[in-house]
């Protein structure tokens, strides 16, 4: 019994220009037919002019199967794929005793000679793999460099552990922001109590800075290269001070709730930096200030991913997985009686992101978010965000036309669209040049209402921009052109003093 597959023109992919899948079944315990040998080969082919073709084989063979093996709920614990710390470790007895396909002559020789070469390669080659490595993780992970109007160059290390049964595990970060003179750290320990539903605690002491959210780049993310390239800077910045107590359960797959309490001092900040590489004779933004005191509070979320969950040594990944949504529902509480706050609010969040096919036409995309104070004095530092991004290439799902601007909120509601038709639509024009168009196209387009509401921190709020009708944009994109590109064109449907169009580009890895 067996399978033997190709690919023809239904695949749309710009890479993938060739797969031939074969496997070969054999019948087990009377019983179950079970694949003994998988093999595959194919060709990418990455559209970059310095990148040759790329083609790729491989078999493998399988055998000694066991069958209705009781592992109880020790093993997998709602993993769709769980892969052991000891998968990597090399026992070449066992590999030798339950070898399924014998290596050829040649096959050995070549092993032979590939041991001899890596045991008695100089040092100097051992090490020149790891230096792009650590140059990328450097350059990509904030907690080690990043630069901002705020602190300047910041430089620290990050420090995690994990115990052998995956129970307890502590991390710790710190550095010292240059600019700024502040030295920053941030520890949590966390205890899982069940690894079948991932209830853990978690607590959570940290003296650093925190941004307010943003909704078109992530919250506390990283604007080093923006901030040195182009001189701008999409976040607002303040110091916080304090702890907090998380527990957070899994209750159903793909479902997470947890329930945290805050107890922080938070203190406004300045600009301390006007470096950057590029525009010398510019100057960054102010850094907005916020409205200083003890904040307690207590925050609750509750979150479904659709995306399955694996574990791979010990480490928690996402597993894609299409159609895709995401639901979040979340709420903060803060109160200066039962709490003793210094600040008295209510806030509630929701968030909708889905993407799938539709009618056969290419991908639909559409995320809603919406905000609002529900009582109480709201403090700047916990406004929403609309920022305009500040990244040097496009992205979708996210307002382009708003240039250097951010609206911040108490209410705000947004809602963005988009649609791949990827080459579908040249295709099914069925015109004789038309159809054959490799590349793909797309539209989108969004809106967003803000607003500051009942608030009487007016001295602060004069600094910052709200809509007084709806901000929205329309816009199209033509994607998978050589080099990965994609540009898109944006036009601005309200009269902000934003920008009325934006060409931007963009990469398209689809």
């Amino acid at each position: 019994m067996g399978v033997d597959l190709t690919i023809n023109e239904g695949l749309d992919s710009p890479y993938l220009k060739k797969l031939h899948l074969v496997q070969e079944y054999n019948l087990f315990a009377d019983e179950f037919w079970m694949p003994t040998t998988i093999q595959y080969d194919g060709i990418i082919d990455i559209p970059i002019p310095i990148f040759p073709n790329i083609s790729f084989s491989y078999i493998a063979g399988l055998q000694n199967y066991i069958f209705e093996k009781d592992y109880g709920d020790t093993i997998f614990n709602g993993y769709v794929l769980e892969v052991d710390k000891n998968a990597d470790d090399f026992d070449s007895t066992q590999w030798l005793a339950n070898r399924f396909i014998p290596l050829t002559i040649k096959e050995e020789n070549a092993y032979a000679h590939i041991d001899s070469v890596e045991q008695n390669k100089p040092l100097l080659k051992k090490l020149l793999p790891i230096i792009p490595g650590i140059l990328m993780t450097i350059k990509s992970n904030k907690d080690i460099f990043h630069f901002n109007r705020v602190e300047g160059a910041y430089l620290g290390g990050k420090f995690n552990f994990r115990t052998d049964n995956d129970k307890f595990e502590t991390t710790s970060k710190i550095g010292y922001a240059f600019d700024a003179e502040l030295w920053q750290h941030d520890n949590s320990i966390k205890y899982f109590l069940s690894k079948k539903h991932r209830f853990n605690l978690q607590a959570s002491y940290h003296d650093n800075l925190q941004t307010r959210k943003t909704l078109n780049s992530p919250t506390n993310g990283n604007a080093t290269i923006v901030s040195l390239l182009k001189k701008v800077d999409q976040y607002d910045y303040y110091r916080e001070k304090g702890f907090s107590l998380t527990a957070s359960i899994a209750p159903i797959k793909q479902t997470t709730f947890s329930l945290s309490f805050n107890n922080y001092k938070q203190f406004s900040i300045s600009n301390n930096s006007n470096y950057s590489i590029r525009h010398k004779d510019s100057t960054y933004r102010e850094n907005l200030p916020i409205t200083d005191g003890d904040l307690k509070s207590l925050q609750f979320s509750l979150m479904y991913d659709s995306n399955k969950k694996m574990k791979i040594k010990g480490k928690e990944h996402a597993l894609f997985s299409y159609p895709y949504t995401l639901i979040r529902i979340g709420a903060e509480i803060s109160d200066s009686s039962l709490l003793q706050s210094d600040f008295t609010y209510k806030t509630l969040y929701a968030q909708l992101y889905t993407s799938r096919q539709v009618l056969g036409i290419g991908t639909s995309s559409i995320g809603f978010y919406g905000t609002t104070k529900l009582s109480g004095q709201l403090p700047p530092q916990r406004y929403t965000t609309m920022d305009f991004g500040g990244r040097i290439f496009d992205q979708d799902m996210t307002f382009k036309t708003l240039s250097s601007t951010n609206f911040t909120a108490t209410e705000l509601l947004s809602v963005y669209y988009c649609h791949d038709f990827g080459t579908k639509l040249f295709k099914r024009s069925k015109l004789p040049l038309i159809k054959k168009i490799p590349f793909s196209f797309s539209i989108h387009g969004g809106a967003f209402w803000s607003e500051l509401t009942g608030n009487d921190y007016n001295s602060y709020d004069e600094l910052t921009n709200q809509t007084d009708k709806p901000y929205s944009e329309l816009g199209f994109a033509i994607g998978r052109l050589p080099m990965l590109l994609k540009i898109s064109a944006t036009w601005q449907l309200s009269a902000y003093n934003t920008s009325s169009y934006k060409i931007r580009v963009g990469f398209d890895f689809k």
